[in-house]
């Protein structure tokens, strides 16, 4: 997760770190108090996006195997989709800015 303040990459962390913690670590002061919460929900929209982001990937797994009855072209469609969607939190600030990948037809 990258934490920011006032558009500023304060920290990267693998947990739940309070928006208070993050502004202590930048050196501002909030202008409210962030309720716990708040960061809770952040994460668990996260968790939610890996968990569909996961199921898809399964879901493709059939794609890549060497039996696959798909043309070699379309196994490689089905392989970008598939490194898109492993890619799709590294990609984004905020659960709401994510864009899924198309799946090949």
């Amino acid at each position: 997760m990258k934490i920011y303040v006032d558009e500023q990459l304060v920290a990267l962390h693998g947990g739940v770190i309070g928006l208070q913690e993050a502004a202590e670590i930048a050196g501002v002061t909030l202008e409210r108090t962030v309720l716990p919460g708040e960061v809770n929900l952040v994460c668990t929209e996260w968790n939610e996006l890996r968990l569909l982001r996961d199921q898809a990937l399964a879901e493709s797994d059939f794609t890549q195997v060497t039996d696959s009855p798909l043309s070699d072209e379309l196994k490689q469609a089905w392989c970008d989709y598939r490194h898109a969607l492993r890619e799709l939190p590294a990609n984004f600030d905020t659960p709401e800015q994510v864009i899924w990948p198309s799946k090949p037809v």
